[in-house]
């Protein structure tokens, strides 16, 4: 700093920056931000694979749950699966009442009628539902006309009648023809039944089908199903080797059993598989 005349003062500077500042500043910067690109895009990628693995667990916790909680309301003997390279198919019938009997019309005996107890206080037959008693095979439950089996027959309209005997759960149900079954029920045991429901898993795809009608031998993809929902997609079963679904018969220790074996792989992610078995008990008997 130096003085000049009239007592002012004069001070000696270097304003702005170099160019090799300049070019470490840049250098710097674009290592500062290449580093946050690749922090940004990492972390993106793991919220990415985070949400697919959600995704896919949700399908297959739905699709698991959906069939089992379907399958604990199968008719008796009802269920039945069929199992090829390019489908997986499980067919049964629910039921939408159940009760016991009082006295049975056994061939040849015939009756119109069939008094019942039924202590489901929401117990309520429609015209035209199936009655079924006693079914010991899935081919007999199926079979068309299932009358010439003797365990199913259809109700008739009106399906109640007052039976007189002024006890809430006592009915009398009004069958639509004369009828005797083959065989009663070792505990007396009556349902009523809904249209038969399948699940079936093809083209890399969980399906559900309704509304198809009955069928002596089961329907499977492009020959008698019809009504279809699709519940999942991404299954990845090699179903020649592993079925999505497997039947374990009735026997006189257990009942039936009917195992589930799921693998869904992610699309966004293809390192991301998920396997599933899962074992139901059809806990209803005849």
């Amino acid at each position: 700093m130096q003085r000049q005349s009239a007592g002012r003062w004069r001070v000696n500077s270097t304003a702005g920056f170099t160019l090799i500042e300049l070019v470490i500043v840049m250098v710097l910067l674009g290592l500062s931000l290449s580093f946050l690109s690749n922090l940004l895009s990492n972390v993106s990628a793991m919220y990415l694979a985070q949400q697919s693995r959600a995704l896919l667990l949700d399908q297959s916790r739905f699709v698991l749950e959906r069939i089992s909680r379907e399958l604990r309301d199968a008719t008796p003997n009802s269920v039945r699966v069929s199992n090829t390279a390019t489908y997986s198919c499980i067919e049964f019938v629910p039921f939408t009442g159940a009760g016991r009997y009082q006295q049975l019309p056994q061939a040849p005996d015939q009756l119109n009628q069939l008094d019942v107890v039924a202590l489901n206080p929401t117990f309520l037959p429609q015209a035209g539902q199936w009655l079924l008693i006693y079914p010991q095979s899935a081919a007999a439950l199926y079979d068309t006309p299932a009358t010439n089996q003797g365990v199913r027959v259809q109700l008739a309209n009106p399906p109640l009648q007052d039976d007189g005997d002024g006890v809430a759960q006592t009915y009398r149900l009004l069958l639509a023809q004369p009828f005797g079954f083959s065989a009663g029920s070792p505990v007396n045991r009556f349902y009523l039944l809904a249209s038969p429901v399948s699940f079936c898993a093809h083209d890399n795809a969980v399906w559900r089908y309704q509304g198809y009608g009955w069928h002596r031998d089961q329907p499977v993809p492009g020959g008698g199903l019809s009504g279809a929902e699709q519940l999942a997609s991404a299954l990845t079963n090699p179903l020649a080797s592993q079925p999505l679904f497997q039947l374990a018969s009735p026997a006189l220790s257990r009942n039936a059993l009917v195992q589930l074996d799921i693998i869904m792989q992610s699309a966004e992610d293809p390192d991301v598989t998920l396997e599933h078995s899962y074992l139901v008990q059809i806990s209803n008997v005849p």
